[in-house]
């Protein structure tokens, strides 16, 4: 794992604490990798298999990419302190 600087911990803590802000960075890095937007931006030629196939791989290995980045993400997040139940019945 990259090293951070204290600053950066802190600010990557509180993005992965955000929940609309990890979502809409997930949007925001996935979004390009598209298959509908990639297929259009070929439409003008029928790519051949191996070059289909290609892209399939390439944004499969994208997203699984941006996937493991957010599960390092998750690293940083706050653990939430639970309050001790007193058993009443006691």
């Amino acid at each position: 794992m990259v090293p951070f600087t204290e600053y950066e911990a802190s600010e990557l803590r509180r993005i992965a604490d955000d929940e609309i802000t990890r979502s809409a960075l997930r949007r925001l890095f996935i979004e390009p990798l598209n298959m509908t937007k990639v297929l259009d931006e070929m439409a003008g030629k029928l790519p051949a298999d191996e070059e289909l196939g290609a892209h399939l791989r390439a944004v499969n290995e994208g997203i699984r990419m941006i996937e493991r980045g957010f599960k390092e993400l998750d690293k940083y997040k706050s653990v939430e302190k639970t309050k001790e139940k007193t058993n009443n019945a006691r």
